[in-house]
């Protein structure tokens, strides 16, 4: 609701607005409801929603030339219009600069992987000829590292160039009749391998795209502008006194449990008991994200069918957090010691900036936004690591 009322009355017309949350949080669901449902947003913005994970399918680490060509050409993914414009822009980027990096060059081989260039690096085939819109840019753009590579070294230095030709392209889309604003939305970045710099360094680039942008941010760079939080608290914040702290976990928990017998059909919504040891149970080791809460509830079904049992029991929830232990335990090898000092102070170690960034993005941690910041070792793995002796 604070987005959506932030969305209809800002006075930016590129306004940015950030959402964090852990993997699983359900930033995509919440975001996917919003532009479903708000009149304001259906009635004036054309939405893009863009998945960064859909797109983009390669282990090498994306920067911001990689985020913005995947913002311009999927903004005109159906403006044939302009789709040619943008392209012969981009080609005349490109053969400037290509020209002052081979001036730079010893020899007409591509330094990085040390093979020759390509017809792409070379000029002999043109961003017209080599890259479409829609799944023919993902296919093209995930097909080779060496034009990725090239178009980087390009585009980095130049990047405010990439931006301003982006920008003249959105200025023209808005010029034509009858045509809704573009609200962008910026999804699953943090899913990829993607530079810390696009968060930081190069963040003003992102915001100055004039457009209005929701932009999913992991939680370990949400530090400034306008972030929205989601986070679901089932514990009280150790570091101040909420006299609201037990009614707001209670919503939490009845909220969660609506979520679960929601998505489970009514004729067999007795198969799931409301009793502590189970559904209880569930909740609580959930942490509140929504991802790891429906898996469990999934494999403790799955576990009462192996079973033959009528409904869910406690050895069903049982066998299901252990066989997810299973899975998380094996990431947090190398980070006993910094998992229990957050277990014991709720923060993590200042000196451990890696292993932060790795434990959210594996939810070995979750991150909570309710008052003051605090953090929680996954539930599934407090009892294991505090088995363990050092």
């Amino acid at each position: 609701k604070k987005l959506a009322i932030d969305i209809e009355n800002s006075q930016i017309y590129y306004d940015t607005f950030y959402i964090t949350g852990q993997s699983g949080n359900g930033k995509s669901t919440a975001v996917n409801h919003l532009k479903r449902t708000n009149s304001y947003i259906g009635e004036n913005y054309n939405v893009k929603h863009l998945f960064a994970n859909d797109i983009f399918d390669f282990e090498d680490e994306l920067n911001i030339v990689d985020v913005l060509l995947m913002i311009g050409f999927s903004l005109l993914d159906s403006e044939k219009a302009l789709q040619e414009e943008y392209l012969e822009e981009l080609e005349k980027l490109k053969d400037f600069h290509l020209g002052r990096l081979e001036e730079s060059s010893e020899s007409e081989q591509d330094t990085t992987s040390g093979h020759s260039l390509s017809a792409f690096a070379k000029g002999e085939v043109s961003f017209l000829q080599l890259f479409k819109f829609g799944a023919d840019f993902k296919t093209t753009y995930n097909a080779s590292e060496k034009d990725r590579i090239l178009i980087r070294k390009l585009f980095l230095p130049n990047r405010l160039e990439l931006l301003n030709t982006i920008n003249a392209m959105i200025t023209k889309y808005n010029k034509q009749e009858a045509k809704e604003k573009l609200l962008l939305i910026l999804d699953d970045l943090e899913k990829k391998n993607v530079s810390d710099e696009v968060f930081t360094l190069h963040r003003d680039l992102i915001e100055k795209i004039e457009l209005t942008k929701i932009v999913m941010i992991p939680v370990n760079f949400a530090t400034v502008g306008s972030v929205y939080k989601l986070s679901l608290r089932l514990s009280e914040n150790p570091f101040g006194s909420d006299t609201r702290a037990k009614e707001q976990i209670a919503k939490n928990k009845a909220a969660l449990e609506k979520l679960i017998y929601k998505r489970i059909d009514v004729a067999h919504q007795d198969l799931l008991p409301r009793e502590d040891e189970i559904l209880e149970k569930i909740i609580i080791n959930s942490g509140g994200n929504i991802r790891q809460l429906l898996r469990l509830v999934a494999t403790s079904g799955r576990n009462a069918q192996i079973n033959d049992a009528q409904s869910i029991g406690k050895l069903d929830v049982e066998d299901s957090l252990q066989e997810l232990l299973n899975v998380v335990a094996i990431g947090v090898l190398g980070k006993i010691t910094f998992l229990k000092y957050i277990d014991k102070h709720h923060i993590p170690d200042e000196n451990e900036r890696a292993k932060i960034k790795e434990s959210i993005s594996e939810n070995s941690i979750f991150a909570y936004f309710n008052g003051a910041p605090w953090y929680e070792v996954n539930p599934i793995l407090k009892k294991y690591i505090n088995a363990i002796k050092l």
